[in-house]
């Protein structure tokens, strides 16, 4: 597996206060860390408070963004709903060499902005895909985290089907993938390793 390095300049997508931005600042050493965000106030804010020459924060909208240059990685951190499969878009739109995004709220994913499954070998099996969305999407933002049991089981599904297309989409325009966790597993009173929050991972694509 490839590694992510020789990061010269960074976009983040919706890096809200910029605190992810400003992390990647103090720990690496970069050229350019562009920062955009669709709320306004919060651009406004971090670039008022900004000190660092490197980075700059815009007020975009993703969906209508398009970068005037190639960037060598873009980054999401709990990219909302079809936001990530913005992400993903605008990184092999503008062949960014390296992509990571961590999926949030799946309950707010837009299959009419997306026109789901993407990959080629999931639009093979549309109508099976379709089925088993619609059986499993209601329990997407009904049954809590923490909760165990058999509608955890049928969300992580829903959760999983969604991200299945996602790196295959991504091998599918040439990328090397691979899943990071990115949150430990912990353990109960009863010593019992619980599977919650199963989901929180990045996907991440290389080239």
């Amino acid at each position: 597996m490839k590694s992510i390095n020789n990061v010269k300049n960074i976009l983040e997508i919706g890096g809200g206060n910029g605190e992810l931005t400003k992390f990647i600042a103090d720990k690496l050493d970069v050229e350019e860390i562009v920062c955009i965000d669709s709320n306004k106030e919060l651009t406004e804010k971090s670039t008022k408070s900004n000190r660092d020459a490197r980075v700059m924060y815009e007020h975009i909208n993703a969906f209508s963004y398009c970068p005037s240059y190639s960037f060598d990685l873009v980054i999401s951190l709990h990219g909302c709903g079809s936001l990530t499969d913005r992400v993903i878009d605008i990184g092999v739109g503008s062949n960014i060499r390296n992509i990571i995004c961590v999926p949030c709220c799946y309950s707010k994913i837009n299959n009419e902005k997306l026109s789901l499954p993407r990959s080629h070998i999931l639009k093979s099996k549309k109508e099976d895909y379709e089925k088993i969305i619609n059986l499993v999407f209601k329990y997407e933002g009904s049954v809590k985290e923490s909760d165990d049991g058999i509608r955890s089981i049928m969300r992580d599904g829903y959760r999983l089907l969604l991200n299945f297309d996602r790196l295959f989409y991504l091998q599918e325009n040439g990328y090397d993938v691979q899943v990071t966790s990115i949150c430990e597993r912990k353990l109960t009173f009863s010593n019992h390793i619980s599977l919650n929050n199963s989901m929180r991972f990045a996907i991440v694509g290389m080239k």
